[in-house]
């Protein structure tokens, strides 16, 4: 079997049949489809039950609500097909979408292929196409424009996920899938862009990334960090410097988060922050050497001071006027 197809379900009624419909109807035919019930209770189950009596390369796994991670982990140990891809329940694809990657594999031999999409909300439609793109070079690949961090916009190798114990952390809600694709990518595979868009990314009032969040929710940002710090650990061929600018850019992203929230300088965030900096310098040392990283640490220590001196301030008369004045001669 060439593709095996995993889709984690959760509660997801109203979108399912246009997904699986988009799957089925492939104008390729040697794929399964893996359908993991997460737990839903609002018809979906019964949905992959019916597609599954229908299609007879369809199989059904119904686990109690875990999470999405756990749902795609189990789809893997169930795979059987040399390439798995991952689609989300709620979004589908273009009908040529296998024809054209299956041409695309047999024309250039490599061990991950990425491919374009759209996002769609509501009737706001939005391309993205990546350049053409083959190297061995993971550090070159991720600090170019065409790495995203979504694992729908991959095709992964079967071996080559079972081989490096590649899996999806368990227990995060946000950033699961850059976890998997770094664990992925640090051992050096193959690339080839695919510069067409085949994926239909469909953002609506459920989606997470359009869900309020708060620091304690961004933290996963900096979990994944430290979860893929400790498994770059266990391999002495991984590049240090991909290590490092992954695991900079989490904490970047942590960052930006927070800042979107207007919680930056608070320093319940400033004290997450240095936390899980010191757990990546005990993993590795001699990041403290780098100077990017040093700088950020640097500068997030000042802001930690800064976010203390403001609420300081802004909690006494006397520092309300200091602070009322401070602005008047700066604005």
């Amino acid at each position: 079997m060439q593709f095996s197809i995993i889709i984690p379900i959760h509660n997801t009624k109203e979108f399912l049949c246009k997904c699986l419909d988009s799957i089925v109807s492939q104008t390729f035919d040697d794929f399964e489809i893996i359908l993991i019930d997460d737990g839903s209770s609002d018809g979906s189950e019964k949905i992959c039950d019916k597609y599954a009596d229908i299609h007879n390369n369809i199989t059904v796994y119904h686990i109690p609500d875990s999470g999405v991670s756990k749902a795609r982990n189990i789809g893997i140990k169930h795979a059987q097909g040399e390439w798995i891809a991952f689609i989300d329940s709620d979004d589908y694809v273009e009908k040529n979408w296998l024809e054209v990657v299956s041409m695309t594999i047999k024309k250039y031999k490599a061990e991950l292929y990425i491919w374009g999409n759209y996002l769609e909300n509501n009737n706001y439609q939005k391309e993205f196409t990546p350049q053409h793109i083959n190297t061995t070079s993971s550090t070159d690949f991720i600090l170019s424009g065409i790495y995203r961090h979504n694992a729908w916009l991959y095709l992964f190798s079967n071996e080559r996920i079972k081989k490096y114990n590649c899996e999806f952390p368990e227990g995060i809600k946000r950033s699961e899938d850059q976890c998997f694709l770094l664990q992925y990518l640090s051992h050096n595979p193959t690339i080839h862009s695919i510069c067409q868009p085949f994926y239909h990314y469909v953002k609506h009032s459920e989606s997470i990334t359009c869900s309020t969040y708060t620091v304690d929710d961004v933290c996963d940002n900096l979990r994944v960090a430290v979860i893929f710090a400790e498994y770059a650990k266990n391999y002495e061929n991984i590049d240090k410097n991909f290590i490092f600018y992954s695991t900079t850019q989490l904490f970047n992203d942590f960052l930006n988060y927070t800042k979107d929230i207007n919680k930056l300088f608070d320093p319940y965030t400033q004290t997450i922050y240095r936390k899980y900096y010191d757990k990546i310098i005990q993993i590795f040392p001699e990041f403290t050497k780098d100077a990017p990283l040093k700088y950020a640490y640097n500068s997030i220590k000042s802001a930690y001071y800064r976010g203390i001196i403001r609420n300081t301030l802004q909690n006494s008369s006397i520092g309300c006027i200091v602070l009322n004045l401070w602005h008047k001669l700066h604005s």
